[in-house]
C-alpha cells in the first residue's frame, strides 16, 4: 500500500511540474533586459496561470504542449508588451469573431509550430502591424486568402515550412513589400510560374462614347518586378519541375532548389 501511495504521489508531482508558467529574466539582443515567460500544459481550466501572471518588461512568451479551445484576447492581458509569441505542439482554437492578438501591438515575431492553425484563422494577423517575422511551420495550411497580409508591411521573414501548399500563387506575397527571406521548403509546390511576387486585382474604368456609358474591367499588378526585395528563397523538398521566368529574382542572393524534380528553366527574362 505504501509503495502504491508513493507511486501515485510521484505521478501527481510530475503532472504538476508539467503544468506551469515560469518567468526568467534575460538579456535580449535589440530589446535589452526583460522576461522570458514559458507556459506548459495550459488548458481551459488553468489558463488563469497566464492571464493573471504578474510581470513587467515582458519580451518573450512561449506556450507549449497546451490544449486551449476557448482562446480570447484576455489570455494575453498581462503580457501585452511581448515582442515574441511562440506557440508550439498545441491545440489553439478561438471563436471566429475574436481578434485574439488585438492587444499585442508591440509584437514583432509570431512563431506557430506543430499546431493546427487553419487558413480561415489568419484574419487575426491583421492587427499585427509591427510584425517583422511570421513563422507557420507544420500548421496544415493550403492557401492564404488575399488581404490576409494587407497590414503586415514590415514583415521581412516569412516561413511556411512543412505545409500543404501546391502553388505559390496561393499566397499573396505582394502584400508583403518588405519581404526578404522566404522559406517554403517541404511543401507540394510543382512549378514556379510567372512573377509570383506580383498580385493582380480587378479594376474598372468608366467610359462614355457616343452617348453610351461603358465599364471596362481589367487586372492591374500591385508590384512590378523591380519592387522585389527578396534576397533569400528556400523551396527545397518540393516537387518543382519547371521555372518559367526569374523576374522575381533580381535581388536574390541565395536560392535553395535541392530535392526537387527540376527539368527545365527559362532564363530569358533574368
Amino acid at each position: 500500500m505504501g509503495i502504491i501511495s508513493t507511486v501515485l504521489l510521484f505521478g501527481l508531482v510530475k503532472s504538476l511540474e508539467a503544468i506551469h508558467c515560469d518567468k526568467i529574466f534575460n538579456y535580449h539582443e535589440n530589446y535589452g533586459y526583460g522576461f522570458d515567460i514559458t507556459c506548459e500544459g495550459l488548458s481551459n481550466k488553468n489558463k488563469e496561470m497566464l492571464m493573471d501572471i504578474s510581470v513587467s518588461n515582458e519580451i518573450v512568451l512561449t506556450i507549449n504542449n497546451s490544449v486551449l479551445t476557448e482562446v480570447a484576447p484576455n489570455l494575453f492581458q498581462n503580457v501585452s508588451k511581448i515582442r515574441f509569441l511562440i506557440i508550439k505542439n498545441s491545440l489553439f482554437v478561438f471563436n471566429p469573431s475574436e481578434y485574439i492578438f488585438a492587444n499585442l501591438l508591440a509584437l514583432e515575431h509570431l512563431i506557430i509550430e506543430n499546431t493546427v492553425f487553419g487558413g480561415h484563422n489568419l484574419y487575426v494577423l491583421q492587427d499585427l502591424s509591427e510584425l517583422k517575422e511570421l513563422r507557420l511551420v507544420n500548421t496544415s495550411l493550403e492557401i492564404i486568402n488575399n488581404g490576409t497580409f494587407r497590414n503586415l508591411k514590415k514583415i521581412e521573414t516569412l516561413t511556411l515550412t512543412n505545409n500543404r501548399f501546391k502553388n505559390m500563387l496561393a499566397i499573396p506575397f505582394c502584400e508583403l513589400p518588405a519581404l526578404k527571406y522566404l522559406h517554403l521548403d517541404s511543401n507540394n509546390i510543382k512549378q514556379i510560374s510567372g512573377n509570383f511576387i506580383s498580385c493582380f486585382r480587378k479594376e474598372q474604368t468608366n467610359l462614355k462614347l457616343n452617348g453610351m456609358r461603358y465599364t471596362i474591367q481589367y487586372e492591374n499588378a500591385h508590384h512590378k518586378k523591380s519592387d522585389s526585395n527578396l534576397v533569400h528563397l528556400n523551396v527545397s523538398n518540393n516537387q518543382i519541375g519547371f521555372i518559367d521566368n526569374f523576374e522575381w529574382a533580381l535581388n536574390l542572393r541565395h536560392i535553395d532548389l535541392s530535392n526537387n524534380r527540376l527539368v527545365n528553366t527559362c532564363l530569358a527574362t533574368v
